[in-house]
């Protein structure tokens, strides 16, 4: 079966990049753009000391935060396609308000997992700094997990 990529432009000028197959239902989500107007990143005021003491790496999205933020990139929200997760993720101080969730594909939500593991051990390690490290991933979360994650093997959940 050859698969084709398209990039088809949804709502306000969202790209959303689908692997098309045979049929509209082998459609994959491949990637969404962040649009930083609806999605800048958002964090608790919470400092390093607490960030570094936090144990629980991952908290679920609420549902109506959720629904809320796949409608903000106009994606049914009973699409089971993309998960909905933090730009600056909750290891980090990233609270769970729209400002800061972005619908992702299953595969970009792992190397986003990895990144934010290994984000993390550099912040409590002292070798990247919180606020830095909270602007970047808001940026291009792709370029730092390039930098941080040049590997799939490098970095470990």
């Amino acid at each position: 079966m050859s698969r084709a990529y398209r990039a088809t432009t949804v709502g306000a000028g969202i790209a959303i990049m689908a692997i098309l197959g045979s049929a509209a239902t082998d459609a994959q989500a491949a990637s969404i753009v962040q649009d930083p107007a609806i999605t800048p990143g958002s964090a608790s005021d919470t400092g390093i000391d607490a960030v570094c003491k936090a144990r629980s790496q991952w908290t679920p999205v609420p549902a109506d935060a959720r629904t809320e933020a796949l409608k903000a990139y106009h994606i049914d929200p009973t699409s089971h396609e993309f998960h909905v997760v933090r730009v600056i993720p909750p290891s980090w101080g990233g609270d769970a308000t729209v400002k800061n969730l972005l619908p992702m594909s299953p595969d970009d939500d792992r190397d986003k997992a990895r990144l934010a593991a290994e984000g993390h051990r550099e912040i409590c390690s002292g070798k990247l700094d919180l606020a830095a490290a909270r602007t970047e991933i808001s940026t291009d979360w792709r370029a730092m997990l390039q930098r941080l994650c040049p590997t799939r093997t490098s970095c470990r959940f």
